[in-house]
């Protein structure tokens, strides 16, 4: 653990059996009918939007992926 994360989970990151879309962090909305794409981080939800199609969906979740992830994993490695 480092700043109360795991490393590893955000390394190897496995879908869940609840998981209905076969993409982790994404959702289908039933109420708007519309994909929503979140990612849960130190103890936080972080909301990406919500998107008629399931790709950009996807994207929005690598995008937020790299960005927050990825900015973390740098400040560690550097340490």
């Amino acid at each position: 653990y480092v700043a109360g994360t795991q490393i590893s989970k955000i390394q190897n990151q496995k879908l869940m059996a609840t998981n209905t879309s076969g993409f982790r962090g994404v959702y289908l909305d039933k109420k708007t009918n519309r994909y929503r794409a979140r990612l849960t981080f130190q103890g936080k939800i972080m909301s990406f939007g919500s998107y008629e199609r399931f790709e950009d969906a996807v994207k929005a979740r690598l995008r937020a992926e790299d960005e927050i992830f990825g900015k973390f994993l740098e400040t560690q490695d550097s340490r």
